[in-house]
């Protein structure tokens, strides 16, 4: 979906809550989505199946998005988060956010991607 700019909050959290075995989603470049799509699925049980998520040049996502995605998102190793102005690693070291051991968080666009991308 990267690039896709008509993504809503309301159609991204839809996608999350109806496929929970999604394990890569890219949404890079969606300027329109916020923390409120992330909000639906911090109540829903079992978690995400997600292992890499882009959300590079998402300037409405913020470090409480990132919260609540990390707690639903335990498989996760690989986050993008290039260009969100709201989102650097002392803010998700100040809100007391832990990634995964063996996830690798790409801030500036210094870390390899995967080799399997979407």
């Amino acid at each position: 979906m990267d690039w896709c700019l008509n993504v809503s909050d309301s159609s991204l959290s839809c996608i999350l809550s109806q496929c929970r075995n999604l394990e890569a989603l890219d949404i890079g470049c969606c300027e329109e989505v916020t923390d409120t799509a992330f909000h639906h699925i911090s109540n829903e049980e079992p978690g995400l199946s997600l292992k890499i998520l882009k959300v590079s040049n998402c300037p409405k996502i913020t470090v409480v998005g990132i919260g609540i995605l990390l707690g639903k998102c335990s498989y996760l190793e690989y986050l993008d988060v290039r260009s969100c102005p709201h989102i650097t690693k002392a803010g998700l070291d100040e809100a007391g956010l832990h990634l995964p051991d063996f996830c690798k968080v790409n801030f500036n666009g210094s870390i390899n991607e995967p080799a399997v991308l979407l």
